[in-house]
Order: structure tokens, then sequence, then C-alpha cells
């Protein structure tokens, strides 16, 4: 599994929140999910701008945990360069 950092932005006036937000970064791919938006809060949420996912809301639910989620987002940016690659023309 790769290594997710906690990219949280902590409030100074809350520095003991829990964490949520993760990110994988490789070279010029990052991929973010987090859980809990301002504007959609009891979500998770997935970006990666390298394939044109930005801010994707994700169905799954608020328990999911970090782990589960991370699996996710790797599923779906896996299938986004998949979709990608079979744009391509055959050599």
């Amino acid at each position: 599994m790769p290594l997710w950092k906690d990219t949280t932005t902590y409030s100074r006036s809350n520095p003991n929140a829990p964490a949520s937000q993760w990110s994988y970064e490789n070279g010029p791919l990052l991929i973010t999910v987090l859980n809990g938006h301002r504007h959609y809060p009891g979500k998770w949420m997935v970006v990666c701008r390298a394939v044109g996912i930005d801010q994707v809301v994700m169905k799954w639910p608020i328990e999911t945990t970090p782990e589960e989620a991370q699996a996710g987002a790797l599923r779906v940016v896996r299938k986004r360069l998949n979709d990608l690659t079979n744009l391509l023309p055959a050599l």
C-alpha cells in the first residue's frame, strides 16, 4: 500500500481535531482523499487533478475508514487512467 500522509489543515482553535485529509504523492501524481469537507459534511471526496478528478464526492458511508477510502481513491484514479488510455488509438 502506498504511503499516505496526513495533510489535514488544523485550525489554531482546534489543533487536536481528528485527521480528515490524506494525500499520496508520486511524481506529478497527487491523490487526496478527505472526509467532512466544509461544503460536503459527512461525505468522502477524492481529488487528483493530474487525471481530471476535482473534488468528486463519493458515495462511501462516512463510517468508511481512512484506509478503505485511500484504497477506494486508488481504484478511482486507476479507472480514470484506464479510461484515458482507452481513448488512445492503437499503435
